[in-house]
């Protein structure tokens, strides 16, 4: 087998694309979300709405809005998607996608409001991505793939999620090195 590009022919292993799913995941954390951020801020809310970022209103109160039916459905999802890849584990050794959809944005700018030219429906859609990876309750870890032109850290190598991968990435130490993965950052 030919390794791919920046990998060792000691250390290839055979890339297959798949993608595992992930349906329901969105709307399962959102309702989650909710009744945690609710439970956790309601009392602030009562008291200090008008100090509050219209987004964690929001958040507050769909968790307040949330039914039995909705909740008992999102566990459901949580624990569907938590049972998909315990499956995948036992053919795969790790789960790589991307881990940010889009580039840092200013401070001043409190969320992204469009993604590839589509809006975003609330102000943590833009994560969507890992917090699909979070519902799956798999370590994940993050890796920088590059910089921006701007020097900013840009996109990342993907979320290593897998119960198994901290023994597979200790047990390959070069894997970062062949592929040309620096220490270095921009500032």
């Amino acid at each position: 087998m030919k390794a791919p590009r920046g990998v060792s022919k000691r250390s290839a292993r055979t890339l297959i694309t798949l993608t595992p799913d992930f349906s329901g995941a969105i709307d399962a954390f959102q309702t989650l979300r909710g009744v945690l951020i609710a439970q956790m801020m309601e009392s602030i809310l009562k008291e200090h709405r008008n100090q509050i970022a219209p987004e964690i209103i929001w958040n507050i109160e769909k968790g307040l809005e949330v039914t039995n039916a909705q909740l008992l459905d999102a566990e459901r999802v949580r624990s569907r998607l938590y049972r998909t890849m315990e499956a995948f584990f036992e053919r795969y050794d790790l789960l790589l996608c991307p881990t940010v959809s889009v580039p840092p944005f200013p401070k001043d700018q409190r969320y992204v409001e469009f993604i590839a030219g589509q809006p975003t429906k609330t102000y943590i859609d833009w994560i969507a991505i890992t917090f699909a990876i979070t519902m799956t309750s798999c370590p994940a870890l993050s890796l920088p793939a590059g910089f921006t032109k701007a020097g900013s850290a840009r996109g990342t190598a993907g979320d290593w999620a897998s119960p198994r991968g901290s023994r597979i990435i200790k047990s390959e130490p070069s894997h970062g090195r062949s592929a040309g993965v620096k220490r270095s950052s921009p500032c």
